[in-house]
């Protein structure tokens, strides 16, 4: 009983010294393939920026070597898409779609016309599930400012009413706009920050 207990115990560390051995050897080429990426233009610690930008922290990381030079102007990407999509802040182009709502057609940049398109696309395609005049809901929330508070059920029967991608007006060759509904909001919130950062990552392969 006893030699076989050693010979289990013998077998049982020389396992051991294999498997250790082996972890050694796997760790060893793991960390020369590592090696030889980070020497072909790759760094081990990236390159960053953070910008408080879309009312959050935003942070780029790139790790490829001697590309420093394209973090800003991925941010005035972010940056200038920001201030053309936001409704929080008064003056950006869908801001004054908003404000003409039921009044007038309002001429919009290349960036914004497309992205209207599609964001109305989405609204047929899911059948109202993601509807970008959303607005006159989202709103009655204030979420993110002084006076956020709970709407009464009265205020939403009511703005439901004003909720209705299909009382938009495009017009392909003016590049406008136009709300029927003059108490009509676009949102864009559900998908600002996706297509932003999308644009940000063309920007950062352009470059």
């Amino acid at each position: 009983m006893k030699r076989r207990l050693a010979a289990f115990l013998v077998l049982f560390v020389a396992l051991i010294f294999n498997v250790a051995c082996s972890s050694e050897s796997n760790e060893g080429e793991a960390n020369q393939a590592t090696e030889t990426s980070y020497a072909e233009g790759m760094k081990k610690e990236p390159y960053t920026q953070e910008e408080f930008l879309l009312g959050t922290y935003t942070r780029i990381r790139i790790f490829d070597q001697d590309k420093e030079d394209v973090l800003q102007p991925a941010f005035d990407r972010i940056e200038d898409l920001g201030d053309k999509i936001t409704i929080n802040e008064s003056g950006s182009e869908i801001d004054e779609i908003n404000e003409n709502a039921g009044e007038k057609p309002v001429k919009v940049s290349k960036d914004i016309y497309d992205l209207l398109k599609q964001a109305q696309e989405y609204s047929e395609a899911s059948e109202g599930g993601f509807n970008l005049t959303i607005g006159a809901i989202t709103q009655l929330w204030r979420i993110g400012f002084d006076d956020a508070r709970k709407p009464a059920q009265e205020e939403i029967d009511e703005a439901l009413k004003h909720i209705d991608y299909e009382k938009m007006e495009f017009d392909d060759e003016e590049q406008t706009v136009y709300l029927e509904d003059e108490d009509m909001i676009i949102d864009l919130g559900a998908i600002a920050k996706g297509y932003i950062a999308d644009e940000a990552v063309k920007v950062l392969k352009r470059s």
